[in-house]
This record gives structure tokens, C-alpha cells and sequence, in this order.
């Protein structure tokens, strides 16, 4: 950790070196949810599928990424992991998608 707190404060500034350090340690050690999460407005069906939102939020890239990665145990809704590829999903204000270990989204319904 000490060497990537340097590389940012070279290449950036002390205070950038600490968020990053403050983010490390909340999402990846303490596995708790980041603040700064993007927001995305959800004007879509009030159900769809698991698979299909996941490529509709552009969180993978693909329906065989996302089964995979469904498969896999990498995706959680609102802090539960879902491992259902067939999971039809009633969408929800606020509602936090998480693929993997780095992406994140809250919903906002329109």
C-alpha cells in the first residue's frame, strides 16, 4: 500500500494520495461500499432479467459475460449475492448493483 500511496503522490498530491489510500481500505479491506458510486436513472421495464440488466447498465459486456459472471458468484444486489442466471430482477430505488470486486451502481428510478 505504502508504494501506491507514493506513485499518486508523485504523479498527483497528498490529499489525492490519501483518498485513494481511504477508498482502498473502504471497498477492498473492509469490503464496505463505496460513497462515490456512479448513479445511473433507470427508465427501463420495472422487471427484467438478471442477465439483460447487467448488459443494459453496461456492467458486462455481453449475455455470456454476464452468465458467467452470474455463475461465477460475481454479482450482488443490494449486498446479496445472486446466483441464479434465469433471476428476473423488480427493479427498486436506490437500488446498489455490484459486479466483481470494482463495479458499482445505484439506480435511480425516474
Amino acid at each position: 500500500m505504502k508504494l501506491g500511496r507514493k506513485f499518486v503522490e508523485m504523479y498527483h498530491s497528498e490529499e489525492a494520495a490519501q483518498e485513494a489510500q481511504r477508498y482502498f481500505e473502504t471497498v477492498f479491506q473492509k469490503r464496505a461500499l463505496p460513497n462515490d458510486m456512479p448513479e445511473v436513472v433507470w427508465t427501463g421495464a420495472e422487471q427484467i432479467s438478471l442477465i439483460d440488466l447487467l448488459v443494459e447498465l453496461k456492467m458486462q459486456s455481453s449475455k455470456g459475460e454476464a452468465r458467467r459472471m452470474i455463475q461465477g458468484g460475481g454479482v450482488k444486489i443490494n449486498e446479496e449475492k445472486q446466483d441464479d442466471i434465469q433471476a428476473v430482477v423488480t427493479i427498486e430505488d436506490e437500488m446498489i448493483i455490484q459486479v466483481g470486486k470494482r463495479k458499482f451502481t445505484k439506480l435511480k428510478i425516474n
